[in-house]
């Protein structure tokens, strides 16, 4: 990493600012799943408002305010949006350790999840104006990397936090994170806020506009790497939420257990990450997406299987091979979206990117929810179904990787 920060301009400061950051989000998303309980509890709720409004509200916060905030890293400048993102989010997590009712815990969940929907624009837009092409591959790989890995282990730490502190340890311990990130990105800023992408010309904003930005779909580039990512983000997040359900429900596994086969996936996900954006980087995107695909689809097959798993340590083998897959396939999708339009754009593509990753990720979770509603069919086999439901959502990504550019091609950004 520290290579590719000085190539880029960056300091190795600078970029492990914005990484700690960048984790904020996910790490949230993931940490508080294991403290609902506790939450409802002491604050006498029930589970179910709690769910929905201390997790699903969050996760629809952060995918309506991706864009916007992209269009606020535009106007604002890169640097200066991820400071605001950084106070929110220390804000936010200030008033969850504090707060003395449920309500104001709902208004501090809304504080980070409004603070993600500013860092990840910044910190991708940042990325995208200070790092060569030649090396973005390998950089957004990176970033892919650290934004799996705070989602990975979020479960294991919260865990830990409620066991030894009660459910206000996660969110104590975003407070020194968020510090630790504006120290050291305070002390070597980036040589350039981005501040003068301001005076560029930007489109009129239409309702969907506020979600995505639709002009940005006019570059093939753009719309194959959107397409790969929101398909295949549908598909990793449904399962998250499925195996744990499956294993603990039907297998009668522990959530601790069911929690390590996660951090399988996801530490799969973060050493992949790495590794395909340099192979995208040297073989070009489209090949490398594609033998990403390869191993996915490899992967899947495997875990169509379930009914032959009896605990959580049976499917390690699949799931740390989708894992491996999805990282090779991230980072040149995410790296061509982000190369395919202009910088002075690059807030609201960011924007509309991490939008297309929360978004497939939300329908995921809502079409596994449906799914087991209507189904009728026996536990095991209902799983076994949807399985191959995710399986169709990552061969059509397909139709996106093979949209990206090859290694020759030259990815001219689209005004």
């Amino acid at each position: 990493m520290a290579k590719q920060a000085q190539a880029a301009g960056l300091s190795r400061l600078t970029v492990a600012a914005m990484l700690i950051a960048a984790a904020q989000t996910p790490l949230g998303s993931t940490m508080i799943a294991v403290a609902l309980a506790d939450i409802s509890a002491a604050l006498r709720v029930n589970v179910a408002l709690a769910t929905t409004l201390l997790v699903t509200t969050y996760m629809l916060l952060t995918i309506v305010g991706q864009n916007p905030g992209g269009r606020l890293t535009d106007v604002l400048g890169r640097w200066r949006t991820l400071e605001i993102g950084m106070a929110l989010c220390f804000a936010g997590a200030l008033m969850g350790a504090l707060a003395p009712s449920f309500w104001l815990l709902v208004v501090a969940r809304c504080l980070i999840a409004l603070s993600g929907a500013l860092i990840a624009p910044s910190v991708l837009a940042l990325l995208r104006a200070h790092v060569p092409e030649a090396r973005r591959g390998r950089m957004f790989g990176i970033y892919s990397a650290t934004v799996g890995l705070a989602a990975a282990i979020g479960p294991l730490i919260g865990g830990e936090l409620v066991h030894a502190f009660g459910w206000r340890g996660i969110f104590v311990a975003n407070l020194p994170l968020v510090l630790l990130a504006a120290i050291l990105g305070r002390s070597t800023p980036p040589p350039s806020d981005g501040a003068e992408a301001s005076a560029a010309p930007r489109p009129k904003t239409s309702a969907i506009g506020w979600l995505i930005e639709p002009s940005l779909f006019k570059s093939r580039v753009f719309a194959a790497g959107c397409l790969v990512i929101f398909l295949q983000s549908l598909a990793m997040y449904g399962l998250l939420f499925q195996l744990p359900q499956f294993f603990e429900l039907v297998r009668g596994a522990t959530p601790r257990d069911a929690g390590y086969l996660l951090f399988v996936m996801m530490a799969g996900l973060f050493v992949a990450s790495v590794a395909g954006g340099a192979l995208s980087d040297r073989f070009g995107a489209r090949t490398t997406a594609l033998g990403g695909l390869v191993l996915m689809i490899a992967g899947i097959l495997w875990l169509t299987r379930l009914a032959a798993f009896l605990r959580p340590a049976d499917a390690f083998g699949p799931v740390l091979l989708l894992g491996l897959a999805l990282g090779v396939t991230w980072a040149p999708a995410q790296s061509s979206a982000m190369s395919a339009v202009d910088e002075a754009r690059s807030g609201i593509a960011a924007g509309t990117t991490s939008a297309c990753r929360y978004l497939g990720g939300a329908i995921g979770v809502l079409i596994l929810a449906a799914y087991f509603n209507a189904a009728k069919a026996a536990p095991v086999a209902v799983h076994v179904h949807i399985v191959w439901m995710f399986g169709a959502a990552i061969a059509l990504s397909a139709i996106g990787c093979f949209g990206l550019p090859g290694r020759l091609e030259r990815r001219k950004p689209k005004g």
